[in-house]
């Protein structure tokens, strides 16, 4: 036992496992005792080697209680160090800076480090005159960094490692928080350029599950009756069943600012609620109409719907599926409608990005989906199409607009505007 607790082991093995196993040592060294039990002495015959050797093992136990005691005074003091140790190394001066690109110091912006291991661990606080936006003692680690400002501009940074006993100082270059620019939008939609486009997305739902597919409206001259439990045949389009004809528009800004290493940050602009910024946009005929809010949601037709026609049951592909079809809630009385709408924004990188094309459906469509009951407030159908539709230049005059490559957006606009600067947009047919 002598030859495993020497002091060449100590460095090896946390303070608690050497406790642990010395712990053990005692046990075991209490309960192999030489002397035997006051019972057994009358079996036990007198003999000198016996005595000699009880002799030896007492005093070889006495020399390990011995080296026992004087580890474990060792172990105490090993912990004092440690734990005065630890206590300077584990939490590292942190501060945070926020100035403009020409170094400028900027106040008000919010600034919030939280760690990413997984730990209950978040700081925050407001940057003052001078820029400085955090200082705090944090334990070393990984970090993400958020910022904000109340006129609307927000970054993160993610992976930013405090490292033990080290100062962790960083500027962050923020755009500045007084500009102001604005976008303009018109529109001059032509409504008979959507002739023979379908509206209504057709889902498909697998039974017991939630999650749905999509599929794409066919495109011009195409069709997929016979095809589909719920043909496309009998979706709407504005000479049966489409009354007005919506662009859905989504407006973005964001500036691209070069740190102090060298790198570039990403900052995003999200209209604050008290500017009441439009959450998306509609260009119907010849006004632009905001809406502040909208919601989604699906429904089956009736069994004798006219519209969203189901197929007969010897005709249908699966009993495992089911179909619904996926329209959008939204009130476009919620403000006045003009031919054109003068938005406030920022200075920066502006993007007005085509979503999705909109059909509002007449009484006869509704009553195809109102079954379960009236709907709340008014109905719009959207046509899923690709950023690769032959619909797209149909619809729209392009000039000027960036073709999408994928659903997320049809078209886009991106424009550069400088502070107290105008950018025009026009959202027409060809």
């Amino acid at each position: 036992m002598r030859r495993l607790i020497r002091n060449r082991w100590i460095g090896r093995f946390p303070a608690a496992v050497l406790l642990t196993l010395l712990a053990a040592g005692l046990l075991l060294a209490g309960g192999q005792s030489p002397v035997p039990a006051e019972g057994d002495r009358s079996r036990q015959e007198p003999n000198s080697e016996n005595s000699a050797e009880g002799d030896n093992v007492g005093d070889e136990l006495e020399a390990i209680r011995k080296e026992i005691a004087e580890i474990r005074a060792t172990l105490e003091r090993l912990e004092q160090a440690v734990t005065a140790d630890k206590g300077a190394s584990e939490f590292s001066p942190v501060m945070i800076r926020i100035e403009t690109e020409a170094g400028e110091p900027l106040s008000g912006f919010d600034v919030k480090m939280y760690s990413l291991e997984g730990r209950h661990i978040e700081a925050s606080d407001v940057s003052g005159a001078d820029g400085a936006g955090l200082t705090r003692q944090l334990p070393y680690g990984d970090y993400r960094i958020s910022i904000s400002h109340p006129s609307g501009w927000t970054m993160s940074m993610k992976n930013q490692t405090v490292e033990p006993g080290k100062s962790f100082e960083k500027v962050v270059r923020a755009p500045d928080p007084s500009g102001r620019a604005t976008v303009a939008i018109r529109s001059s939609i032509d409504r008979s350029r959507f002739e023979g486009l379908r509206f209504g997305e057709r889902r498909h739902y697998r039974s017991g599950y939630s999650a749905y597919s999509v599929s794409h409206s066919p495109e011009p001259g195409q069709e997929d009756a016979g095809r589909y439990y719920m043909p496309f045949d009998s979706f709407p389009t504005v000479s049966d069943g489409i009354g007005e004809v919506a662009v859905q528009l989504e407006v973005s800004v964001e500036q691209e600012i070069e740190q102090p290493d060298g790198d570039a940050q990403t900052w995003y602009w999200r209209p604050p609620e008290e500017l009441r910024f439009p959450r998306i946009l509609l260009a119907i005929d010849d006004r632009v109409t905001g809406i502040s809010d909208y919601d989604g949601g699906s429904a089956e037709a009736a069994e004798t719907a006219r519209y969203f026609r189901r197929q007969d049951e010897d005709d249908r592909e699966s009993s495992s599926r089911r179909y619904k079809v996926g329209y959008l809630k939204i009130n476009s009385e919620q403000k006045h409608p003009a031919d054109e709408v003068a938005l406030p924004i920022v200075p920066g990188t502006v993007t007005v990005a085509v979503e999705s094309f909109l059909g509002k459906p007449d009484d006869a469509v509704l009553q195809s989906l109102e079954h379960e009951g009236p709907f709340e407030q008014p109905i719009w159908l959207r046509a899923n199409l690709d950023g690769s539709s032959e619909w797209i230049p149909k619809v729209l005059n392009l000039d000027g607009w960036e073709r999408g490559t994928s659903i997320s957006f049809h078209a886009r606009q991106v424009s550069e505007v400088a502070d107290g600067e105008t950018v025009e947009i026009a959202v027409e047919s060809p």
